[in-house]
């Protein structure tokens, strides 16, 4: 399985951050809200989140909305 650092073209350290957060797929990360994401304690900045929600939205190829975002 490819890790999501390959994906996503992440440090190794933020993968890990996210990995222990839950995020460990490029899948779980596109389909998280910004703000689950966002982390004061990992340093995930809200731009950040954004940031690696999109890449992992194209990663994956995906364009899709949240239920209560229709």
């Amino acid at each position: 399985m490819a890790k999501i650092e390959d994906f996503l073209n992440l440090d190794p350290e933020l993968a890990e951050k996210l990995r222990r957060r839950g995020y460990g797929t490029v899948e779980a990360i596109a389909s998280a809200r910004v703000s689950e994401l966002t982390s004061r304690r990992y340093g995930i900045t809200k731009t950040m989140a954004k940031k690696l929600k999109s890449a992992a939205r194209k990663a994956v190829g995906v364009d899709f909305k949240q239920g209560d975002r229709l």
